[in-house]
């Protein structure tokens, strides 16, 4: 309703505001206005008006409405490739001298490129805006920008320039009096020394945050929650560190909380809930926390004596790292290196020979030679020597690129199905059923994590296939019984079906829900 209200508004001050004259529209300097506080309203109103937007007379606003609506997608968590508009935007504020706007295109244009794999390009780009947003003294536009350059710097483990960028992004935040970007950027901070082992500075921030955190959204409590409960693991209050840790989850699963757990429970003894977070983890987007997982699951599988999972998962890990580190990478990684070792060879044996002819006195005119000679071919094996070392560069930064869109895909994807868990969640919890696009969207993202396991359900029908994949995301039978229109007796009757028809194995349904979450 809220949203539909912020529509009607919207729309009648751009009426309004067209019928003025050429400057901004009044509809979209009051989108601009709140662009940062509800850009879900934000993007939806402009989405109203997008079959106007090439109608527009003024050239100023469509490049305002371009900007807005690529800020208000990436303020909303999402992603776009498409480039042209916000380029155009940016030329636009360029030729008008409007900095403010030209430094926010510039900034969204190079979050398009760094999604896209750009990722030398875009950081040179963000550089660019920093530069220019000192003259600004903008601090919602440096907060934003602050929290981007530290968000890059934590993908590349740059934790000095991260810390450096986030506490950056904080003054901003204080200088906005948002208490919601003061919040995160206290998170982002308290997480970074987590990594780096320093328990005292994660509490120091954790203690800033608390008396605004109740004011914020369940995302950046979750985080919250998730540093205090590593100041009491460095305190050994292990239950309390739990009980945080499950209050998180609660709120916001994420990886962090779901790490800390597992290992909290395998130094309880709990062995069986310790392996199902280990098993959950094994599609973190984190690379470390992905190999971590399959190596625990590796470990308590050989000691269980379960060989023949044992060596499923050692292959899944293989994958995985032959996934970051393919043949083809590793094929031009030994090129460049074999023939940087050539050059090295080729060089010794220059010197010796310069040794040699240096001796031979009496023959002045051929050591000339020589010494000519040896100097012509010096230069050739130099050219040749940095020729190779940009070949390597830029082999190397292409492997990088590589390897970050395809970590960004499985981070995107993964984000997808958590998001899809979260609104069938939802819904089970307001009894309403799923409908046919959100189970066909949680099919289609599960089995692109897990191929095997469409196989195993491909002989199921649609209303099998959902029951399996709702157990396997962990919906109580209650909650599937809700989401597909069901009684919970007829769940339990399929699930036990299920078990005989799928693993060929008799049991009960608890016997199917755990075959199901480990295959």
């Amino acid at each position: 309703m809220t949203q539909i209200i912020a529509t009607v508004i919207l729309t009648a001050l751009f009426v309004v505001g067209c019928s003025q004259g050429p400057s901004y529209s009044d509809f979209l300097l009051k989108a601009e206005s709140q662009i940062y506080q509800h850009p879900d309203s934000i993007f939806l109103a402009l989405q109203h008006i997008e079959s106007e937007r090439d109608s527009m007379t003024a050239e100023a606003d469509r490049a305002l409405y371009d900007l807005l609506y690529v800020e208000a997608l990436h303020h909303c968590g999402l992603s776009t490739t498409y480039e042209p508009r916000i380029t155009a935007s940016h030329d636009f504020f360029e030729r008008v001298g409007d900095r403010q706007r030209m430094a926010r295109t510039a900034l969204h244009h190079a979050i398009i490129r760094y999604q896209k794999g750009e990722s030398q390009t875009a950081v040179q780009q963000l550089k660019q805006v920093e530069s220019l947003a000192d003259d600004l003294a903008e601090p919602t536009l440096d907060w934003y920008l602050f929290s981007v350059l530290g968000d890059v710097n934590d993908n590349i483990g740059n934790s000095e320039l991260t810390l450096h960028y986030y506490r950056k992004s904080l003054d901003a935040a204080n200088r906005c009096g948002n208490v919601e970007w003061q919040a995160r950027s206290l998170n982002n901070i308290a997480q970074i020394f987590s990594k780096l082992h320093e328990a005292d500075s994660v509490r120091h921030y954790v203690t800033l945050a608390k008396p605004i955190i109740l004011q914020t959204a369940d995302e950046t409590q979750a985080s919250y929650l998730v540093n205090r409960a590593i100041c009491e693991l460095a305190d050994n209050n292990v239950e309390a560190a739990k009980q945080l840790l499950l209050n998180s989850n609660n709120r916001y699963p994420t990886d962090h909380a779901a790490r800390l757990l597992a290992n909290i429970y395998g130094n309880e003894g709990d062995t069986l809930r310790a392996i199902r977070e280990w098993y959950q983890l094994t599609t973190s987007l984190s690379a470390d926390v992905r190999i971590e997982a399959h190596q625990v699951l590796i470990g308590h599988l050989k000691r269980t004596n379960d060989t023949k999972r044992a060596l499923e998962y050692s292959q899944r890990l293989n994958e995985f790292l032959h996934y970051l580190y393919t043949d083809k990478d590793r094929d031009a990684l030994s090129k460049i290196q074999s023939q940087y070792d050539e050059q090295l060879l080729e060089k010794r044996q220059y010197r010796i020979t310069i040794m040699l002819l240096s001796a031979i006195i009496v023959l002045v005119a051929l050591a000339i030679a020589i010494v000519w000679y040896n100097r012509r071919r010096i230069d050739r094996l130099n050219t040749q020597f940095v020729e190779n070392q940009q070949k390597y560069a830029v082999t190397r930064d292409e492997l990088a690129k590589m390897r970050q869109e395809k970590e960004r895909e499985e981070r995107d994807n993964s984000r997808l199905i958590k998001d899809i868990v979260a609104q069938l969640h939802s819904l089970a919890n307001h009894a309403k059923p799923a409908d046919d696009e959100t189970m066909n969207s949680l099919a289609q993202h599960t089995f692109s994590l897990y191929p095997e396991l469409q196989i195993l359900l491909s002989q199921l029908n649609i209303r099998e296939q959902n029951i399996t994949l709702l157990i396997r995301h962990n919906f109580l039978p209650t909650e599937i019984a809700v989401l597909i229109n069901a009684t919970p007796q007829s769940i339990t009757n399929t699930r036990t079906r299920l078990l005989k028809r799928l693993f060929n194995a008799d049991g009960g349904a608890k016997d199917f829900d755990t075959r199901i979450r480990d295959y």
